[in-house]
């Protein structure tokens, strides 16, 4: 999950030591850089380059913000509350254990087929 924020260390380092004048400056462009959001790396990127990013494109850009969320989900896990629902437990004991069974986390929903593709 931490491919993206691999890129754009990879790129922005890359793009700082050909920028600076000096070991000295690099590094601490470098530490500067480094403690930047995945978010902000690829904007320093955008200035350093003059691409264009359109936050709001499908892919890439808005599919590293959604990579990272994902990314943070299981790096910085916090407790899920299940989802408020209605509903009357009505039926045997295996029908309603198969009920809660299908409750799925944030995480599970999120990866989906279509997101996956939509990241490679």
């Amino acid at each position: 999950m931490k491919i993206e924020c691999s890129y754009a260390n990879f790129v922005g380092m890359t793009l700082i030591e050909r920028a600076a004048t000096d070991k000295a400056s690099a590094a601490a462009s470098w530490t500067d850089y480094e403690r930047k959001s995945t978010r902000d790396k690829v904007k320093v990127i955008q200035k350093m380059t003059g691409a264009e990013i359109n936050w709001n494109k499908r892919r890439p850009y808005a599919t590293i913000g959604e990579l990272n969320e994902l990314r943070n989900m299981f790096a910085h896990p916090k407790p899920h509350k299940p989802k408020v629902r209605e509903w009357e437990a009505v039926g045997t004991v295996g029908e309603i254990r198969k009920q809660l069974r299908d409750y799925r986390p944030e995480y599970e929903e999120r990866l989906t087929w279509e997101f996956l593709y939509a990241c490679l």
